[in-house]
């Protein structure tokens, strides 16, 4: 059951009702990890509709072409037949069933428009597709090409995806923003201590999976004050994973400044302002003339992990200034005792690794992510 979604509900209605009604629409719904985008879509799978495509991108197959349509259209493919020789073809080759060709971007487009306005045939088709940012490119195109072409066709196209991604000019566009207290409230389990409650309220802001996730790790058991939980960490990481190296390198030295003094993370960071943008259109941090802070609390630690991109190379070799490392909100779970803070300089300065080991790996160790408690 969704809470707090009323409004979002009933443009899907709308939107599925112009389908049934001989015409159709696209509607791309956008929020930041945890947001509810894969629940809204998961309710609306139940609408009335005749016939329910579902499919999305997958991270790990975002090179391989076709991949994201595949999931999409297979369980439609029985109607490749009643298409336009040239549209027939290119579908068939794209998906293994004919002779494989250089795909032509416009044939394949066109193709997935009338494959899908057959199956309309016998009513209402509703296609939702999660995750939109991780489709692979000709894949993206084609949806899009379909989508701009969907009226009088009878088909509904939902596409879901993170802030500041999977770019998709002119099409309606709906943002899922956090629950109101009150529907918040109704997500936390039963039984947590009154002041636990509470905290998790401030500290979650409304994202629906901090709420399910966050009482996990807040009881009072030595096993779950470790810190936030993995699968609440592994979104926003995901997300910090698909910026360009530049902007990481900013994010790295702002979760271990705590002043969110901008001038001095940039100036440590060794970039400019712009090397922010992605990340604030990506909704993890906001920048003001003279400041920046992350949006969550749980938008810090994730930045502090070092990973590697898809080419193999470091997030990051620049080192953070010598300052306090990231630490969680007051009263957050797994907070305890802080230990003194190091000696204060007037300008960031590099860190220095011990005897025997690389500088870039002393720059890029410190801070730490807290360590997450397994899930109970």
């Amino acid at each position: 059951m969704l809470y707090g979604r009323e409004r979002e509900q009933e443009r899907l209605r709308e939107l599925l009702d112009a389908a049934r009604d001989g015409s159709g629409g696209v509607l791309v719904v956008r929020g930041g990890p945890g947001i509810g985008k894969t629940a809204l879509l998961d309710w609306a799978a139940g609408l009335d509709a005749a016939l329910v495509l579902r499919g999305g991108g997958v991270e790990f197959e975002a090179d391989l072409p076709f991949a994201g349509l595949s999931l999409l259209l297979r369980p439609v493919l029985g109607h490749l037949e009643r298409l336009p020789a040239p549209q027939r073809a290119a579908l068939a080759g794209a998906f293994g069933l004919g002779p494989a060709a250089a795909a032509d971007r416009l044939l394949v487009g066109f193709g997935v428009l009338s494959l899908l306005a057959e199956a309309a045939g016998d009513g209402p088709v509703l296609c939702l597709v999660d995750d939109a940012q991780w489709l692979d490119s000709v894949s993206a195109d084609a949806l899009l090409f379909a989508a701009r072409r969907l009226g009088g066709e009878g088909v509904a196209l939902v596409l879901a995806a993170r802030d500041g991604e999977f770019a998709a000019p002119g099409l309606a566009e709906l943002r899922l923003s956090g629950l109101a207290d009150a529907d918040a409230a109704r997500l936390i389990e039963d039984g947590l201590d009154p002041g636990v409650r509470h905290r998790i309220l401030a500290e979650a802001q409304g994202n629906p999976l901090a709420l399910i996730e966050l009482p996990r790790v807040a009881g009072d058991e030595p096993a779950a004050a470790g810190g936030l939980s993995e699968r609440l960490l592994a979104a926003f990481r995901g997300q910090v994973d698909g910026l360009a190296e530049a902007t990481r390198a900013v994010l790295l030295v702002a979760a271990a400044e705590d002043t969110g003094d901008l001038g001095v993370v940039l100036r440590a960071a060794g970039a400019q302002v712009g090397d922010l943008r992605p990340a604030e259109q990506a909704r993890l941090v906001e920048v003001s003339a003279a400041a920046l802070r992350f949006r969550h609390p749980w938008c810090a630690p994730p930045c502090t992990t070092v990973r590697r991109s898809r080419s193999g190379s470091r997030c990051t070799s620049r080192s953070p200034p010598r300052c306090r490392g990231p630490r969680p909100p007051t009263g957050a779970p797994g907070t305890g005792p802080r230990p003194p803070p190091g000696p204060t300089t007037t300008s960031p300065r590099p860190s220095r690794a011990p005897p025997g080991r690389p500088a870039s790996a002393a720059a890029t160790a410190r801070p730490r992510p807290p360590t997450s408690a397994p899930h109970s």
